[in-house]
């Protein structure tokens, strides 16, 4: 596993504190250990509201391993961002932004074929140059554009007649009266380009 994803517990307090969460039969007192940041922020979420009201020895423990790590749970919220198309936070890895004029139009074209956005809630949106998008958002706006040219993919896209996206050309007049079908054709490709960094289906 990736070492971003783990903690090196030195303390001998919250090596006590795991050992005894873990129920191990090898104490964790005895040796350096890695544990699993996940694992950390489940044990913060368990544990939170039960030690605000023991007063066991190890809930004091507990209590004070759980105010040591707290900042793992406020960088895990520091990470999400909130989509400019759909306006729900989501984690930063499954957004980018689009600083391309030309790509957020080309988004938006696919946002009003499949009905989400209005004329003027797309003008809002590509006016918006911090364009913090859902990955989602792009798959959604390929597939449209593709049953919408009654193409299945990249390539036939590449071969498709440029009058056949005339139509596509004068949605995106609506925010730029002199976007062309060459420049939609371009901004297309670097949304299609534009894969997430986890798995995708596309």
């Amino acid at each position: 596993m990736p070492k971003n994803l783990l903690k090196l517990i030195m303390s001998e307090e919250d090596k006590t504190v795991l050992s005894e969460v873990f129920k191990s039969g090898e104490s964790l007192e005895t040796r350096a250990s890695y544990v699993c940041v996940s694992h950390i922020k489940k044990i913060i979420s368990d544990n939170d509201i039960k030690v605000k009201i023991t007063k066991t020895p190890l809930g004091h423990l507990m209590r004070s391993f759980i105010e040591r790590n707290t900042y793992l749970i406020r960088n895990r919220t520091s990470k999400r961002k909130i989509c400019k198309v759909c306006h729900m936070s989501e984690d930063f890895s499954k957004l980018y932004q689009i600083s391309s004029k030309g790509i957020r139009i080309a988004l938006m074209i696919g946002c009003i074929l499949r009905g989400t956005h209005s004329i003027d809630q797309a003008k809002s949106y590509i006016a918006n140059k911090e364009g913090a998008t859902c990955y989602s958002h792009r798959k959604e706006t390929i597939d449209i554009i593709f049953e919408h040219l009654g193409i299945s993919g990249i390539q036939e896209f590449l071969g498709c007649p440029r009058t056949s996206m005339g139509g596509l050309a004068d949605i995106a007049k609506n925010f730029d009266s002199d976007f062309t079908v060459r420049q939609f054709s371009h901004a297309f490709k670097l949304l299609y380009m534009r894969k997430p960094k986890f798995l995708s289906s596309l």
